[in-house]
């Protein structure tokens, strides 16, 4: 092992872990599963950077939402991912597995720091490998990892800079220093919930600031101090900064895909509330860790307290930060947790710190003998090998379970619809269009690469009028309910075509009253 370049090992980690719960299976799949609303979004995005010359601050997405029905502009995430996608896209043409691979490999350089960190202090490379494999094994990142949203590439992009942070403490660098800043920044102009590690960061520093040396044993330098401190304001300033130009965008524009507001737990009606923790109950519980996570979270907790005294002052006061920033996000955030797994994605710091510092503990503290090396790692291959047994279940059912139609996806037959449009009937992917029934903002529309709008099949004939007023050519309609709409027959249409359950219709304007 001791010839082994870390870096060649851990790939080989990553690869395997990669192959053992058959992930290549899904690296080709169109946008599907658990929401594949905020996929397609992504997704969107990133294809309007790719067919058009937007700026980096101008994002776009298929649906005429904005600008009184003349544009898809509006904004939520910095979206410097989906344009670097476009970018790359333009070159290669349009790929989704590019798009995957790529925030894939982010979730990799994430998980690289934390097998550093405890290749680093263990002098081994069997206890960070069981780290590696126990996070990479939640299902939560496995389905998320090689998919379309930014809430995993912030977690990556946290867990990087807190290995550059760890290297400013082991090497004393102020390179290190300016790659945790810019990362951390980054982190959260993806996504906001990113900030928890920065803030907690601060919240350890002020407690420092009170107590000094009656609490930490080692002062903090004046060096980071000031690392922090310009690094802090630098980190909120940015992010500050781009969600009032995010507000001030979408405002100018008219167009807003996402709120980026507030949903906690006192807005909620009991009903909602108890609907909300049934479900959670039901089936997020199953998604949120395996059982082996659960396990390893419990006996983390009770070896944390057992050697507390021999946690460093800085880990513990950062873990109860960490704790309380995670509990606050989900008060505020409560009524989220029905519908959306993805956003506790940048809760899974807590967890993450939590096993390392077990591990980095236990290792110094346990004392090493041929029995205790045999048994823990009897005791952690079983634990990584029911834990993929069970993530690679868990990510086949999320294809193939209720979240995805049980495989038959509604959305399928939009899957291949595109050359169809463009070589049997002619249409370009400005050629404006109306989806029938799709209560999303781009499923459908990104998906057949086409600009237009979504119908919701409780949206009347009125609706589909006024967007035919707005320019609509075609009507693409997947759901017969559309025929039974009161009034729908008064709307001259005119079939044209059939893509599998997709029937189209086009504006037949020379009959219109």
């Amino acid at each position: 092992m001791g010839r082994i370049k870390p870096s060649f090992f851990f790939i080989l980690l990553i690869g395997a872990l990669f192959l053992a719960l058959s992930m290549q299976d899904y690296l080709l799949l169109r946008p599907q599963g658990p929401h594949q609303w905020r996929q397609t979004d992504c997704l969107s995005f990133a294809l309007n950077y790719a067919q058009q010359d937007n700026s980096l601050l101008e994002p776009e997405l298929h649906n005429l939402m904005s600008d009184g029905g003349e544009s898809g502009k509006t904004i939520g995430e910095f979206p410097l991912l989906y344009f670097m996608v476009g970018k790359i896209w333009k070159i290669t043409g349009v790929h989704e597995w590019i798009f995957r691979l790529l925030n894939f490999l982010i979730f990799a350089g994430g998980l690289y720091g934390v097998f550093q960190f405890l290749r680093i202090e263990t002098q081994s490379f069997i206890v960070p490998a069981f780290a590696i494999a126990m996070i990479f094994t939640i299902p939560v990142l496995t389905f998320y990892a090689p998919n379309f949203l930014s809430n995993i590439t912030a977690f990556s992009l946290v867990l990087m800079g807190w290995y550059q942070g760890y290297l400013v403490y082991k090497r004393n660098k102020w390179t290190n220093g300016v790659l945790m800043i810019l990362l951390f920044a980054l982190a959260g102009l993806l996504k906001i919930t990113a900030l928890i590690s920065v803030l907690a960061m601060v919240g350890v520093f002020v407690v420092h600031l009170i107590s000094g040396n009656r609490v930490f044993k080692n002062a903090i330098t004046k060096q980071m101090w000031l690392l922090v401190g310009v690094g802090t304001t630098f980190i909120l300033t940015v992010n500050i900064s781009w969600y009032m130009y995010a507000r001030a965008f979408n405002t100018l524009h008219g167009g807003w895909f996402t709120f980026n507001d507030l949903w906690p737990i006192w807005e909620m009606e009991p009903e909602q509330f108890e609907q909300t923790i049934s479900f959670v109950k039901l089936v997020w519980v199953l998604e949120y860790f395996t059982p082996q996570g659960y396990w390893l979270s419990a006996i983390s907790v009770g070896v944390l307290l057992v050697f507390f005294r021999s946690v460093p002052a800085f880990v513990k006061w950062l873990l109860l930060f960490i704790f309380l920033g995670c509990t606050l996000y989900l008060l505020l955030w409560f009524k989220a947790l029905m519908d959306h797994d993805y956003y506790l994605i940048n809760l899974y710091i807590l967890p993450v710190f939590l096993w390392v510092t077990m591990l980095y503990v236990l290792h110094k503290k346990v004392h090493k003998n041929w029995i205790s090396t045999v048994a823990g790692g009897a005791i952690a291959t079983y634990m990584v090998v029911q834990s993929m047994a069970y993530s690679r279940g868990h990510l086949a059912f999320r294809y193939n379970g209720f979240f995805n139609d049980y495989g038959n996806n509604k959305f399928s037959s939009f899957f291949d619809i595109t050359p169809y449009l463009r070589n049997t009937l002619g249409l370009t992917n400005e050629t404006r269009i109306v989806t029938y029934a799709d209560p999303s903002y781009s499923i459908s529309l990104y998906l057949a690469n086409q600009k237009g709008w979504p119908m919701k099949a409780t949206e009347g004939a009125d609706v589909l009028q006024g967007r035919i007023d707005l320019g609509a050519e075609y009507i693409l309609v997947n759901d017969s309910s559309f025929y039974q709409i009161p009034n729908i027959n008064k709307i001259p249409l005119t079939k044209v075509g059939q893509h599998k359950t997709v029937t189209i219709w086009a504006v037949d304007k020379s009959n219109e009253q």
